[in-house]
């Protein structure tokens, strides 16, 4: 007998990210960094990277920019997993454009 329930279900991870007042592009997301906190709350310097001593996130991450008041969700799809050919994350890349 099989009993499926969606508490069994992970739910997608969302990143709160703060960007940079004048960065729009190409973003990345450094993940399982010695010495960094073990957030989800991350901010991308002028070049749109970030560090987190995060190291476990499910396969379905959100992205959320935050900048100047206004925030824009970046979908599971948009967000690419960066992994080790033995599958330890290494790093999440995505676009950040704020309108």
């Amino acid at each position: 007998m099989f009993l499926l329930s969606c508490g069994a279900r992970r739910v997608a991870d969302v990143l709160d990210v703060e960007v940079a007042p004048q960065f729009s592009g190409p973003a990345e997301i450094r993940a399982c960094r010695a010495g960094q906190p073990k957030t989800l709350s991350i901010s991308l310097d002028e070049q749109g990277v970030g560090e987190t001593g995060a190291c476990s996130f499910s396969d379905q991450v959100r992205v959320r920019l935050h900048r100047a008041g206004r925030v824009v969700e970046i979908p599971p799809q948009e967000v690419h997993l960066l992994k080790t050919g033995d599958g330890i994350l290494t790093a999440l890349t995505f676009e950040a454009t704020l309108p």
